[in-house]
């Protein structure tokens, strides 16, 4: 379950990283973050009570800690922040609780009963659809999806009393395995992400764990690498 952290984002405006932020937001739970870039996410994030930085620097996490103090500092990185990033040396050098964005989306999803989409190929598609039948069928459901809903026109929807929460699922950096889902679904798998798998072996090894974690598990048979595994 989630702390009454404050959480920060280094990279927030990514499409993935900003989604699990607005979802703290409006949970009621405080957020900043950082980015060198400047994009519509930013903005959404701003106007439900985000604290937004235009660039990544140690000066940005002295000043959350000034105006959250007492408040736990959780850092939120992806993949995609490297031990080149300032601002998280920095986070390191201070022994700040440094997080995996996977980890907090788990930890989000603990809260629904909740559903997972993975799969080399179709996620954002999959995730999409599944969230507006759903929705439009019971009204009772909440995404994160890493793309923007077209119905919504946010890559959230996060509703007070949902019972139901669809989530698009990251295979690309191993992470897939902090997933446990009600429901885990797989569309398809390729060979892909050469930059973190070795061999397909690999690849497959992570989807097979993500099934484990699945209370229940639907995959696509038509496929044929998921279909021998």
């Amino acid at each position: 379950m989630l702390n009454k952290d404050h959480y920060h984002f280094i990279g927030l405006g990514g499409i993935g990283m900003s989604g699990i932020a607005l979802v703290l937001l409006k949970k009621g739970l405080s957020v900043s973050g950082s980015d060198i870039a400047k994009n519509e996410r930013l903005i959404e994030i701003t106007k439900n009570g985000g604290i937004v930085f235009n660039s990544q620097k140690p000066e940005n996490i002295d000043l959350i800690k000034k105006n959250f103090n007492p408040k736990k500092i959780t850092i939120v990185i992806s993949s995609a922040i490297n031990d080149k990033n300032k601002e998280l040396n920095y986070c390191i050098e201070q022994q700040l609780n440094v997080k995996h964005r996977s980890e907090i989306l788990s930890s989000i999803m603990e809260s629904f009963k909740s559903i997972a989409v993975a799969g080399s190929h179709g996620k954002t598609s999959t995730s999409t659809l599944l969230t507006t039948l759903i929705d439009l069928c019971t009204k009772d459901t909440s995404s994160v999806v890493g793309g923007i809903l077209p119905k919504y026109e946010s890559n959230t929807i996060i509703k007070k009393n949902s019972k139901y929460l669809v989530a698009e699922i990251d295979e690309s950096d191993g992470t897939i395995s902090n997933y446990r889902p009600y429901l885990g679904v797989i569309n398809n798998i390729d060979f892909d992400h050469c930059d973190y798998y070795s061999n397909i072996e690999e690849l497959i090894s992570s989807f097979n764990i993500f099934g484990s974690n699945s209370e229940i598990l639907l995959s696509n048979d038509d496929c044929k690498i998921t279909k021998e595994n």
